[in-house]
Parts: C-alpha cells; sequence; structure tokens
C-alpha cells in the first residue's frame, strides 16, 4: 500500500497533543492485563506505528495489541530491545505489515517485559483506510512520507528468490525501488531484510546483499522506505 499525497489522516491514539496511556508489565516475562487506548474506533483504520517509553532499565519489552470488548482478540505483536541499565527512552517502531481495525471497535494493549511491573507510558499512530491506495499504483507522488509513517511501496507473494535477488510480484511497481528496503515477511528468508541497490522495472527483479536464506515463490515480501 501507499499513503496517498493528499489528506493523509494519519493521527494518533489517543488524540494528540495530550498525555499518552500508563501501562503496567505483567510479571516478569508475562504479559499483564489489557489496558484501553481507544473506546470505539470512528472509522476504519490501519494502525501503523507504537511509541513507547519506559520509566525504569528493560532489557526487552513485548506489547500485544487486541481488538474488541472485555475479551480481546490478540491482533498484533510489537518487540523492543533496550540495554541493560538504561531506560528506554521514546521509542517509535513501526508495525508491519499494519493492522487493519473496523469501525466502533475498542482497541486495547498490554505489556510483558524481562522485570516485571514496570510502567510504561504508550501511544499509537493510525491512518485512516480511506486515505490508502493499492500498492499497484505506479506515480512516485503517491509514495509519500507522512507523519512519520514508513512509506510502503509493494507487498506481495515473490515470484522467485535467488542468492542475492528477489522477484517482486508481477504488479509490482515499475519505477525504480533503488535504495528502498525489502524485507521478506513469512515462508523461506522470512524475518530477512535486505536495500535494493538495483531494480529491473520490467523483469521485477531486486537486486540484495546476499540472503542467508533465499526467498522462494512462497516467500511474501513487502517494500518500504524511511
Amino acid at each position: 500500500m501507499a499513503v496517498k499525497a493528499a489528506a493523509p489522516g494519519s493521527f494518533g491514539i489517543p488524540t494528540q497533543p495530550g498525555a499518552l496511556i500508563s501501562v503496567t508489565a505483567g510479571a516478569a516475562g508475562t504479559y499483564g492485563t489489557y489496558t484501553q487506548m481507544l473506546a470505539a474506533t470512528a472509522a476504519p483504520i490501519f494502525l501503523t506505528q507504537v511509541s513507547i517509553r519506559a520509566a525504569a532499565a528493560e532489557t526487552y519489552a513485548a506489547l500485544k495489541i487486541g481488538t474488541g470488548p472485555a475479551t480481546e482478540t490478540d491482533v498484533g505483536e510489537v518487540l523492543f530491545n533496550g540495554w541493560a541499565g538504561t531506560p528506554f527512552a521514546p521509542y517509535n517502531v513501526p508495525i508491519l505489515p499494519w493492522i487493519p481495525v473496523a469501525t466502533a471497535t475498542r482497541i486495547a494493549i498490554k505489556i510483558a517485559d524481562n522485570t516485571g511491573a514496570d510502567a510504561f507510558t504508550v501511544g499509537l499512530i493510525a491512518i485512516n483506510q480511506a486515505n490508502v491506495v493499492d500498492a499497484g499504483l505506479l506515480e512516485a507522488v503517491n509514495i509519500s512520507q507522512v507523519g512519520g509513517l514508513p512509506p510502503i511501496a509493494d507487498a506481495g507473494t515473490a515470484q522467485a528468490g535467488a542468492a542475492g535477488t528477489i522477484t517482486l510480484r508481477a504488479g509490482a511497481p515499475a519505477v525504480s525501488l533503488v535504495g528502498w528496503i525489502v524485507l521478506i515477511e513469512s515462508g523461506p528468508g522470512a524475518g530477512q531484510w535486505r536495500y535494493i541497490t538495483a531494480y529491473n522495472t520490467g523483469t521485477k527483479v531486486a537486486t540484495v546483499a546476499t540472503w542467508v536464506t533465499q526467498p522462494t515463490s512462497a516467500s511474501t515480501y513487502v517494500v518500504f522506505g524511511f
């Protein structure tokens, strides 16, 4: 997907400017209870980014996002690496892939950390689904960074992979993707990312540094930038 250049519709949860939401982790290595971030969405949205800050020193923290009433359904998880003896400074992490949330839906979060019962302040960034266009659009103006969101140029299932390439889907953009990042989301090679150093707009072959595990036609990917 790509963010529309006009009327992007990105916004903070809770409403900004204002204080973020205080959330307490569970026992060490255990999620706490869900804390409400938003009582009900006003329109269909995508959750695109998490902002988190810890008062105490953390080695790691993990955040789960849930939707629904009192019994939430887990819809996403975000991990944060810290440094022993150092509190998290404000930490902003993209959510990939974006999490879709329907109209009139409650959003909540819960946190786990390495020490247990520590306090965090958390916010989310979202964008209205109506202000997101299909990744197949080719005009460069439709791929723009808005409100701190990482622009997404393309996503789908690879046609093929090799030691230092990945062939994007047939409908991938026919404009240069050099300098963008390709992340293997699932399938062979999952979790690896590489900068695109060359891109053939006709064959959709993206050249990257050598993969540890080659992607294949069973791999899904997302191409994004900062």
